[in-house]
């Protein structure tokens, strides 16, 4: 009688046992695909279009401010795992921004050298002035 007792109490705990992983897959299952759909969400986004939806989302639950911040630190995670992208048209802007720095940068050492020869050829025409 006793052996019957220890064979159902193996089998319950056995089965238990079962039940409870069964369970803990069947969570890690949701949580897995609820991960996927929400990459997929925000897949192929520019940084600015996730921004925007994230601060919807959050924005009447946490208030503008604070939704803008931690919307701003996940678009830079997502930025970095690839999955939204660059704005393309910031990006161009930026790439013409810094071609314009960069051209008033030489426009201005092409002057000022223009001008330290104006001054020099200035003086030089002077001094041949002053000895005619």
């Amino acid at each position: 009688m006793e052996n019957v007792e220890s064979v159902e109490e193996a089998e319950r705990h056995f089965f238990r046992g079962l039940f409870k992983l069964a369970l803990v897959a069947a969570v890690v299952g949701f949580i897995a695909k609820f991960v996927t759909s929400k990459k997929k969400e925000y897949s192929g986004l520019t940084v600015s279009e996730a921004k925007t939806k994230f601060e919807e989302k959050l924005g009447p639950r946490l208030g503008e401010e604070k939704a803008s911040d931690i919307a701003e630190a996940v678009v830079d995670k997502l930025k970095e795992k690839g999955i939204v992208i660059d704005d393309p048209i910031s990006d161009a802007v930026d790439e013409v921004v810094d071609d314009l720095e960069s051209s008033a940068d030489d426009l201005t050492d092409q002057v000022s050298d223009a001008a330290k020869d104006f001054k020099n050829k200035a003086g030089d025409a002077a001094d041949k002035f002053k000895d005619a």
